[in-house]
């Protein structure tokens, strides 16, 4: 069975150099879950936080199939939006207030 999974940012540190930042192509002889997948590679589940197979959330006990393609990311503790704030939105004296009647 073929697979493709690509890991992100932290998550790149446990793998060895010639798998970080790109897809793996991964070969299984048997039928396995995400979870066995992920931990053969020597990535442990406690610091992974979404996994995506083929664009869609799933849990770890999902049984892959052949030529998923799996996303897996890290816990984000900061995410950057952009410096760009809309002032009229940032101050309580400016926002618009509904009183039912």
């Amino acid at each position: 069975m073929t697979l493709h999974i690509r890991f992100y940012d932290d998550l790149n540190v446990f793998l060895p150099q010639v798998y970080r930042y790109r897809e793996i192509t991964f070969q299984s002889f048997q039928l396995s879950t995400i979870k066995e997948v992920i931990e053969s590679l020597n990535v442990p589940l406690s610091v992974v936080d979404l996994i995506l197979v083929n664009g869609e959330s799933v849990p770890v006990n999902y049984a892959v199939k052949e030529n998923d393609r799996i996303n897996v990311y890290p816990f984000f503790e900061e995410i950057e939006i952009g410096s760009e704030v809309n002032k009229e939105t940032e101050s309580p004296k400016n926002s618009a207030r509904f009183l039912a009647g």
